[in-house]
């Protein structure tokens, strides 16, 4: 009888669907499970928490392409920043050495942060100040407002894919903890009926061979 807490995905699928199915279409059966308390409905749910699982591995399997898809957008759209970013903010720290009121405006002492979130933040405060003091902007080559209004915007766009990314990343694993929960029912009511089968069929081999239910 196979042991349904430990089979595999794929043949949880088969075995469950050969002895719902052999409970309903092999005559006889259902009567000697009559005393354990098993019906029709029962078997029509059974095969309803069949469905049910492989409906939760679909929506599993979309929420995992659509948070991969999401977090490969966000690392994009955070590199672009950190490129432009650490470009300007070196241009930044040669008109604004160490010292200067630039340099503290600008927070120009220690290193970009390695977290994307960190550094979008880093970078916003870098350009919103260099927009709010056009004479801390002006000096610095190749670093006119359109390219702050630019950047500005990377890091706008760069926001909004970390904040999709974050919602993917939780449905992804809500779809995950639904399938799960699928799938520990389907185990546990098919543990129960090949039981009950088993029990009930114990002097009729044949009929627990058509239910998948012979000892191997």
């Amino acid at each position: 009888m196979p042991a349904f807490s430990t089979l595999s995905t794929p043949d949880l699928f088969t075995a469950a669907t050969r002895l719902y199915t052999g409970v309903r279409d092999t005559p006889g059966v259902l009567d000697a499970l009559a005393p354990y308390d098993y019906g029709r409905d029962d078997v029509t749910d059974g095969l309803d928490l069949i469905t049910a699982l492989r409906t939760t591995i679909g929506q599993q399997a979309t929420e995992d392409a659509e948070q991969r898809t999401a977090t490969a957008a966000a690392s994009a759209a955070a590199d672009a920043v950190r490129r432009a970013y650490a470009r300007h903010r070196t241009l930044a720290r040669r008109k604004h050495p160490r010292g200067t009121p630039g340099y503290s405006a600008l927070a120009l002492a220690g290193d970009i942060p390695g977290g994307d979130s960190d550094m979008l933040a880093d970078a916003d405060r870098f350009y919103a100040t260099l927009e709010g003091a056009p004479d801390l902007a002006a000096p610095i080559r190749n670093l006119p407002a359109s390219a702050i209004d630019a950047a500005q915007a990377a890091i706008v766009a760069a926001s909004a894919a970390d904040a999709t990314q974050t919602r993917e990343t939780g449905e992804a694993q809500r779809a995950t903890v639904a399938r799960q929960a699928a799938e520990r029912v389907l185990r546990a009511e098919a543990a129960e009926l090949a039981e009950a089968a088993r029990l009930a069929l114990e002097d009729q081999p044949q009929l627990r061979e058509a239910l998948g239910l012979l000892e191997r």
